[in-house]
């Protein structure tokens, strides 16, 4: 996500405008970020899903103790075998709240990005138009969930999606 330890970022490598793509479709998945990596996906995914859940539990337990409170050391810690340190609630709200405000900037250049191949007639653009397409089709035909796919700006790289369940009798 480019976040250094210390809370910086690091540069982007990613082009901000459309124009400074290379002309083949494959250059896109040169650029920083751009890589489907599934792992780092599935914990991006994970984090959102739990967001609200971590920042209950920050404010249950901030209750409890303060900034800068030391750990309580525990009977079977000893000197080699300690968990040394203090609270820092405020800080971790912090961090997580940057985690979550780069997770939404990544989003949204992904939708600048899909516009910006859009323009460009570009293959991905296309195969992806098709996939949604065929997922609208597939939905109509499908009488156990009801799904309203649309394009978002005819944007095929940002679909809205809302689901009407239907009662099993």
């Amino acid at each position: 996500m480019g976040i250094n330890a210390d809370g910086t970022l690091r540069p982007s490598r990613t082009p901000s405008d459309p124009d400074s793509y290379d002309s083949g479709d494959s250059s896109i998945l040169e650029h920083e970020g751009s890589i489907f990596e599934p792992f780092k996906d599935f914990c991006k995914h994970r984090f959102l899903w739990y967001y609200n859940t971590y920042l209950n539990a920050i404010e249950i337990e901030r209750q409890k103790v303060s900034d800068g409170q030391p750990f309580v050391r525990m009977p079977f810690e000893h000197s080699g075998n300690a968990m040394e340190g203090k609270f820092l609630y405020s800080e971790l709200e912090r961090r997580i709240k940057f985690v979550r405000e780069r997770l939404d900037v990544e989003t949204d250049s992904w939708v600048a990005e899909g516009r910006a191949l859009v323009q460009r007639e570009s293959g991905v653009a296309a195969n992806l138009q098709r996939q949604y397409e065929q997922t609208v089709e597939y939905y109509k035909r499908s009488d156990s969930v009801t799904l309203d796919v649309e394009l978002v700006d005819n944007n095929p790289f940002l679909w809205r999606v809302v689901c009407d369940f239907v009662p099993i009798s």
